[in-house]
């Protein structure tokens, strides 16, 4: 096909997204972007078409979590925008860098028009950046500040709105503008001298890492190899230290193992808090306990100091360039041995309290969720990706499987979107062809986005897809038996998985006792692999179930009369 003789803005746009290093978009074209569309056809630049706006954003958020590089996607303006909103606000409570490329709603001066909504307030409300392009002329330079601006204050996400005619209107000269600043410079910050003192003379160090440590893996062990701390991780950071490793303390703070985790803080005479921010599932529910004076917090982003728990010293500076100034100042001290004991007894504590979980299922015919997890965790390799979505499979995952490499298990935080976990793992797989990614998702999950099976198939994508089934909403079903002795809204209509996978180009297979064989032969597949893993009821479970039933029985059973006739003779 012959070249362009001139560049339109969509041109334009495109050539930048190549030069800033995009491999790969997802989206959907519509009346309002089919110029971009075009642009894209003829580019190196893969365009991966997902089932709705809502899943190419979670693809997006798939590739900066597994990645660290920023995911990009299209939609048009109005609905698809407001299709968007999920992933935005999960990449805001999340830390994920991803852009968001949409048309600008026309401004024609009347009210209620076609498609029309207040985007830039929507955006702004959820904590994006935003940037408008309403010239040909000035598509580089503010797709590049965009670009920096998922980056500069840590990751979160940016929308840039352009406006519909810049599309199609030819840029002057060559078709570039020289490129923007990538944004300021590294912060200049001196490392506190009193933290570096008070740090070499603790006798139980602790380092408290989050999701701003994982693209510094190397650095953290060095430090924890230095000086003998030990390492918490928040949820968004599991695997930046191996999860075997002995001064790893995984507690992935669920609100049953906040008090374990006071109990070793209580002791602690130095706190190292790495590119956290101290949100809710990264504090148990805000239960954690810091003693602030005690406490050197250090990131990326100002807005995150201090937001939640207060602090002796606070840095705000890249955590990058903190461990290797850090590292470089404490030479020569000496590693703090004596808590290798209470680090260990720990560790106990911890492991005790997640081979304990109350009502938790059971994998049927199988055995146990914790000889369910041994299985998924062979089956997968050491530094492959595990990704879930969100329900009982997420909190099971995160109860019983060792992540063993940054990056290696995937989740909605902070926001907890359901319909997250496939399209996530979709976008992870190819932004990272050299990592296996597994999906794990509940049948719930499934009816929501299974249609991005078709994505993953269409794009031969080996992705072997874990699909927990209960047949309810799980977690939301123990809650209501908990919390009001009903289930209500929460059985799932029973149907064909493997007629439904096999619809959709997906291979199937039931999940038996070579579970591990079963995920390794799926990855060699050129496409999806349901695997369908059939939970049942424990005895706990089963016997809370058999008592809502016989007390709501029984309810039924005595006429209303009768129990108003008794409430007056008490």
């Amino acid at each position: 096909m012959p070249e362009k003789s001139s560049c339109n803005g969509a041109d334009a746009l495109v050539k930048t997204l190549d030069e800033l290093g995009v491999e790969c978009v997802f989206g959907l074209p519509g009346s309002q972007n089919i110029a971009l569309f075009e642009s894209l056809r003829t580019a190196k630049i893969r365009t991966v078409l997902a089932a709705s706006e809502t899943a190419a954003g979670f693809m997006a958020n798939g590739v900066s979590r597994a990645s660290g590089h920023t995911g990009v996607f299209l939609g048009i303006a109005g609905p698809g925008f407001a299709w968007a909103v999920p992933p935005l606000a999960e990449a805001a409570l999340d830390s994920a860098a991803i852009m968001l490329l949409t048309p600008k709603p026309p401004d024609r001066g009347y009210r209620y028009d076609l498609q029309v909504i207040a985007q830039e307030a929507m955006a702004t409300a959820l904590n994006c950046a935003f940037f408008d392009i309403d010239d040909s002329e000035s598509v580089n330079r503010t797709i590049k500040a965009a670009w920096a601006a998922a980056r500069e204050r840590g990751p979160r996400p940016v929308v840039v709105q352009i406006a519909a005619e810049v599309l199609q209107e030819t840029v002057p000269g060559p078709g570039t503008v020289a490129a923007a600043s990538a944004g300021p410079p590294a912060a200049e910050a001196t490392i506190p001298e009193e933290f570096v003192e008070h740090w070499c003379r603790a006798a139980r160090p602790v380092v408290f890492a989050g999701a701003g440590t994982l693209d510094h893996a190397q650095r953290l062990e060095r430090l924890v190899a230095v000086t003998g701390a030990a390492v918490f991780t928040t949820p968004s950071a599991r695997g930046v230290i191996r999860e075997d490793h002995p001064l790893c303390l995984r507690a992935d703070l669920l609100s049953d193992r906040v008090d374990i985790v006071n109990d070793f803080l209580g002791s602690a005479d130095a706190v190292l808090a790495l590119g956290c921010r101290f949100s809710h599932n990264g504090t148990g529910g805000f239960g954690l306990e810091i003693a602030a004076a005690n406490l050197l917090h250090v990131d990326l982003d100002s807005e995150v100091l201090g937001a939640n728990y207060p602090a002796r010293w606070a840095l705000c500076m890249d955590i990058g360039d903190f461990l290797s100034g850090f590292l470089c100042r404490i030479q020569g001290a000496a590693p703090a041995t004596r808590q290798q004991a209470s680090v260990a007894a720990c560790r106990e504590r911890l492991r005790a309290a997640r081979r304990s979980v109350v009502c938790e299922p059971v994998w049927a015919g199988h055995g146990s969720c914790e000889e369910l997890f041994a299985q998924i965790r062979d089956g997968i390799q050491e530094d492959g990706i595990l990704v879930t979505d969100t329900g009982l499979h997420q909190i099971l995952a995160r109860t019983h499987l060792d992540a063993l490499s940054p990056r290696g298990l995937i989740f909605p935080s902070d926001f907890q979107s359901m319909g997250f976990g496939l399209p996530a793992a979709i976008g992870a797989g190819l932004s990272l062809p050299e990592r296996s990614v597994t999906a794990l998702i509940g049948d719930g999950s499934l009816l929501m986005v299974g249609g991005e099976l078709a994505t993953a198939s269409r794009e031969r994508l080996s992705l072997p897809v874990l699909v927990f089934r209960d047949g309810y909403l799980g977690q939301i079903r123990m809650q209501q038996l908990e919390n009001y002795g009903h289930e209500s809204a929460t059985v799932l209509q029973d149907f064909d998985l493997e007629a439904y996978a096999r619809s959709l180009g997906a291979e199937y297979a039931l999940a038996g006792a070579n579970l591990a064989a079963q995920l390794r032969l799926a990855r060699d597949y050129n496409g999806p692999t349901i695997v369908e893993v059939r939970l049942a009821d424990s005895r706990p479970l089963a016997a809370m179930t058999r008592r809502v039933r016989r007390k709501n029985a029984l309810k039924s059973a005595v006429s209303p009369k009768i129990v108003s006739l008794l409430r007056r003779l008490r």
